[in-house]
């Protein structure tokens, strides 16, 4: 079978410095790029040796398998619409869409080309995280009670643009928080039935998009998750809990891009290191996946109907910090049996 062509809807840094070596990693072709500036397009490609470089959506899909979606976030949805129109698969940056019509619509669509549409959410590709799922799901804890996620940071000189602007798809939320619960989801279905949150302005640049949240999240089941994502915290580990009746599981520095973290099981026995496996690239894991979906039928590493979940969360916890009120949490899957298949 010949390599997939792959084009890049978004000049971006994650496509350059992530996705590309893990699509090249995977003997994949990188076929064209798009930049809303054609300047930017041609230096782009001339930088990362793509064959061609345009400003038009219908140009850079055509003679392509794979569209690979990293433009600004209101962007998602239009070029994954066009993608799927045209007859190509579709892997997402989260989120997909701002809009769960939206998503759900073009999940149809999806189903309706024979296309695999996926989200590129990374850190379920973690071996880290994957094996506190797995240990999490098998009562390795006993009966889960609650999990806490700490996914606090500085956020980085170079990324202190439209994240911080009081914009569409800006802040903490929809950018780290959406994060959160795809790592979330691995360990529960369904997902939670509420949300409610707190936000602030902490940091020292321009106020705008809300920079720190805190969140809780509760299931039917009265299993409950709390949360801690911001842009303002210089000197803190990142960290996932889960506790159960007969134990807790306990990931540190594995809310990360890279391939690290480490994980502990504490029970009445004591504390123990819990080997992972091998750490692969987290990148490599999502494409490679992916890439088994198009030619082998497999599943992608996050499918987009987790990936749309993962955003039904993130506007919960919007709506419940602007209205200062618990909010209810759409159900993605209930919501694609009860909408008809032209649903947009």
């Amino acid at each position: 079978m010949r390599p997939l062509r792959w084009a890049l809807l978004g000049a971006s840094d994650i496509a350059a410095s992530r996705m590309l070596p893990a699509i090249r990693g995977l003997g994949g072709e990188a076929a064209a790029v798009l930049s809303g500036s054609p300047d930017h397009a041609r230096a782009y490609a001339a930088a990362n040796g793509i064959e061609r470089a345009t400003t038009e959506l219908d140009t850079a899909l055509d003679g392509v398998d794979v569209a690979y979606i990293s433009s600004h976030n209101p962007k998602h949805a239009e070029q994954a619409r066009a993608a799927l129109s045209a007859g190509v698969h579709v892997l997402c940056e989260k989120p997909i869409t701002l809009d769960l019509r939206e998503a759900v619509g073009l999940i149809h669509l999806s189903r309706q080309q024979d296309l695999v549409f996926a989200v590129n959410h990374h850190l379920p590709c973690s071996s880290v995280l994957r094996t506190l799922a797995s240990m999490a799901r098998e009562d390795a804890i006993g009966s889960l009670l609650g999990m806490r996620i700490n996914h606090a940071f500085l956020l980085r000189e170079r990324l202190r643009g439209w994240r911080l602007e009081d914009v569409p798809g800006g802040g903490v939320i929809l950018d780290i928080t959406v994060h959160d619960a795809a790592v979330i989801g691995l360990l529960r279905e369904p997902p939670p039935a509420t949300a409610a949150a707190q936000t602030v302005r902490q940091g020292p640049w321009p106020k705008g998009a809300p920079d720190a949240v805190m969140t809780v999240l509760r299931w039917e089941d009265d299993f409950l998750a709390q949360t801690h994502d911001a842009y303002t915290v210089p000197y803190n580990s990142s960290s996932i809990d889960i506790y159960g009746t007969e134990g807790s599981l306990h990931a540190t520095d594995a809310l990360t891009q890279d391939p690290i973290g480490d994980l502990q099981l504490r029970t009445s026995s004591g504390m123990s290191s819990v080997e992972v496996g091998e750490r692969k690239d987290l990148y490599a894991v999502s494409v490679g996946a992916f890439t088994r979906a198009v030619t082998e039928g497999e599943a992608p590493a996050v499918s987009a109907i987790a990936g749309t979940q993962a955003v039904a969360v993130a506007l919960a916890v919007e709506e419940a910090a602007r209205s200062g009120r618990t909010v209810d949490v759409t159900d993605v899957a209930r919501v694609l049996t009860l909408e008809a298949p032209n649903s947009s």
